[in-house]
């Protein structure tokens, strides 16, 4: 069985189908079974009403699992008030109305199925015998989405991470989190021998990559509607958990529509822009910086 893993599509619809038509052409051998979102179905894009749609379809379908994510209580007025205080971004809480609005044009019997969003766990798990699979939309160490983001490069966090894991689970196979909200992919392992060991791989797509089960990992698969290593392709991971292989995947998909839609939708040239190009954080270190450039394939 592989899963595809899905995060942050951020109503971005042109981006998700772009990726659900990828995942339909890869061959049979790769082709997944299941899908996984990892949260944050709304928010900064222009598309909320079409997302909702293929949300409302998905949930329905055994074979679909998700967690919830910091924008998606936000459009749905639930986050706490120490999470709504990490959110400086005007313009996103903006965003956040509009899509909130969009949907307070539906019909009521499909605005009460928003709910099911908020039903499920924060947390997903899915176990073989020798890894046990941990699916968040912030890393496991963050159950209150209030920790800062876990980027590549941010071994500090990630050693810490990892630690957290290392002292909730049991040991008796190996740990996986597998977790969204930071818009960049992500694989990170460690070797926790008494001292933690951390080794971060420079992903390249569409290669595949084999999990070892004495190691604990953090794995992103990036975002699908807004990525942030200037690769504006919609990213996505397939998973074989009984294999233990991943393999991360950039789509192309129509921008420039995008982008007019976002003006369109009331949003900044800044902001729009700042999406559309994949800006990335402020803090990428020089020899990430040249990764992303490395990798990048869209001219």
């Amino acid at each position: 069985m592989k899963i595809a893993v899905l995060s942050d599509i951020h109503s971005n619809f042109g981006a998700l189908q772009s990726v659900l038509e990828h995942m339909e052409n890869l061959p049979d051998t790769d082709k997944p079974e299941e899908v996984w979102f990892l949260g944050d179905l709304w928010g900064r894009g222009p598309d909320a009403l079409e997302i909702c749609e293929w949300f409302e379809k998905s949930a329905s379908d055994s074979s679909f699992r998700w967690v919830i994510g910091n924008h998606d209580l936000g459009v749905l007025h639930s986050l706490t008030p120490a999470q709504l205080e990490l959110v400086k971004d005007e313009e996103v809480k903006k965003t956040w109305e509009r899509d909130r609005n969009k949907l307070g044009t539906l019909p009521e019997e499909t605005r009460s199925k928003q709910t099911i969003l908020l039903d499920q766990p924060p947390v997903q798990i899915f176990e073989t015998e020798t890894i046990k699979y941990i699916f968040t939309h912030h890393v496991a160490a963050d159950s209150d989405f209030t920790a800062a983001y876990h980027f590549p490069w941010k071994e500090v966090l990630l050693t810490r991470a990892i630690q957290f894991l290392v002292e909730t689970e049991k040991k008796d196979r190996g740990l996986v989190n597998i977790y969204g909200h930071t818009h960049i992919a992500n694989l990170a392992s460690a070797t926790c021998n008494g001292d933690i060991h951390l080794n971060v791989e420079r992903i390249i797509p569409e290669q595949k990559y084999p999990l070892d089960p004495g190691k604990v990992w953090l794995i992103n698969p990036g975002s699908v509607g807004s990525p942030r290593d200037r690769d504006s392709r919609a990213g996505y991971m397939v998973l074989d958990p009984h294999d233990r292989t991943v393999i991360f995947y950039r789509v192309p998909y129509d921008r420039k529509e995008f982008f007019r839609r976002m003006l369109e939708g009331g949003m900044t040239p800044d902001l729009a822009g700042k999406i559309v190009n994949a800006d990335w954080p402020h803090d990428v270190p020089p020899d990430w910086q040249e990764h992303f450039r490395r990798t990048r394939m869209d001219k």
